[in-house]
């Protein structure tokens, strides 16, 4: 048998990369969020997040909190899911948009079942989104919905 080395064994060269991120420096992409004081009276900070990337915004999930944080109606999807598209509604009027400019929207639910399509409809008067339903069961506790949307800004 050949004696072992104890030398490691070189590693084979990496192909050429980019470097670490997706977006170029010269790509016109912000990140921005509801102003603090705004957020603790509209919609809780981590829900306020949201990208806007040429012409669009992209939101961060939002679900059925209220205004002071707490979780609305616990184990009720339809209240929840009003909740979430008001809290919606309110970051994409700070990113400079709004709900009529929806043009896709994520409903995350515990049960698919649940969803209640009077609520959305309500809500989307004017036009109808892409939507997808997916459903995840890994939501916190008493969490029913959480949703995310991509909206069209609004024109300068």
């Amino acid at each position: 048998m050949p004696a072992s080395s104890s030398r490691p064994r070189a590693r084979p060269p990496r192909p050429a990369t980019r470097r670490s991120g997706s977006c170029r420096r010269s790509d016109p992409m912000t990140i921005q969020q509801h102003p603090a004081g705004e957020s603790t009276t509209a919609t809780p900070v981590a829900q306020g997040a949201y990208w806007r990337v040429g012409g669009f915004v992209f939101t961060n999930t939002h679900h059925g909190t209220g205004p002071d944080g707490a979780l609305v109606a616990p184990d009720d999807c339809e209240r929840q899911l009003e909740q979430a598209l008001a809290n919606l509604g309110r970051t994409l009027r700070a990113a400079g948009s709004a709900p009529e400019r929806v043009v896709k929207i994520v409903y995350y639910v515990r049960d698919a079942a649940e969803l209640p399509d009077h609520a959305r409809l309500a809500w989307f008067v004017d036009c109808w989104p892409e939507s997808s339903v997916v459903e995840l069961r890994t939501l916190a506790p008493g969490v029913r919905v959480e949703i995310e949307a991509v909206a069209t800004l609004e024109a300068a």
